[in-house]
């Protein structure tokens, strides 16, 4: 019991340990542009259609949107692993297009 009091008492003082992580990683992302010179960063959370959290990660990520200023929350967005496998289809990634359906078969099992 004590560790599930522990758990509320951290989710009550940060609403969302993977909005911590959402922040790092479009965090990153600047940073790494920044260092090449880029002016334009998007970031995509990617998820696998067909799971069960996927609907609640899409809200996830709509809610953090909310909380970032206007000209940063525009390039962050969602992604499905299947949309990625067909952009991959489109410039000739064929293999890795191939893997990636793989796994996304492997996950459905």
């Amino acid at each position: 019991m004590a560790a599930s009091t522990e758990t509320m008492a951290d989710e009550q003082r940060s609403p969302s340990r993977s909005s911590n992580q959402l922040m790092r990683n479009v965090a990153f992302a600047h940073q790494w542009a920044a260092q090449r010179q880029l002016s334009l960063v998007r970031v995509r959370v990617a998820i696998v259609d067909a799971s069960r959290g996927a609907s609640g990660l899409r809200a996830h990520v709509a809610a953090f949107k909310r909380l970032l200023k206007p000209d940063v929350c525009g390039h962050l967005g969602v992604v499905s692993y299947e949309r990625v496998a067909d952009l991959l289809d489109l410039h000739d990634e064929g293999g890795l297009a191939s893997w990636v359906r793989s796994r996304l078969a492997a996950t459905r099992r």
